[in-house]
């Protein structure tokens, strides 16, 4: 079971939409409201009872939920200028082509910025790493082992353990 519930918003409300997300997941997965959530030693979020892994994620004006029965991660970016040198900063040089290559550079890396955010968060390891020591790889010119869409306004990202598709459900 991989299922991505998103949505768009306006600014400010993201983080709430994305917690109503998982309270709807929630009652339909387990037929009752969210329990209290605990907190692995690096912050990342679960259920004690283990009835499901999530992720969670919000941006600007888009919120997002990645639910499965293995662990899982999911990111979302508001497409939107980027700083000169964050590419260098943190891609490395086949990550760096790739972008090169996209017809959009900026949302090209924000798209991978995704995979590298949602890849660390399905592991546990959350905000605590470097970017540029976590590396993609590339099979046909896409990441690979990513779930990539392009929504609204910016890209949703999963990352599942297995290659399973995911069900997305907007909302």
């Amino acid at each position: 079971m991989l299922i991505v519930y998103a949505g768009a918003c306006e600014r400010g409300e993201a983080r709430d939409l994305a917690y109503a997300l998982l309270e709807r997941a929630h009652a339909l997965l387990c037929g009752g409201p969210v329990p209290e959530l605990a907190r692995t030693g690096q912050g990342k979020p679960y259920f004690p009872d283990g009835r499901f892994e999530f992720s969670l994620t919000h941006t600007r004006t888009i919120a997002a939920l990645a639910v499965s029965d293995k662990p899982v991660g999911v990111d979302a970016e508001t497409f939107r200028p980027v700083r000169q040198g964050v590419a260098q900063r943190s891609m490395g040089p086949e990550e760096l082509a790739w972008i090169a290559a996209q017809p959009e550079e900026n949302e090209a890396l924000l798209t991978l910025w995704t995979c590298k955010e949602a890849l660390v968060k399905r592991s546990g390891q959350g905000l605590q790493f470097r970017p540029r020591a976590v590396r993609l790889s590339f099979d046909g010119g896409v990441p690979q082992g990513f779930q990539v869409r392009r929504l609204w306004d910016g890209v949703v990202t999963v990352c599942p353990s297995e290659d399973e598709p995911a069900v997305w459900r907007l909302v």
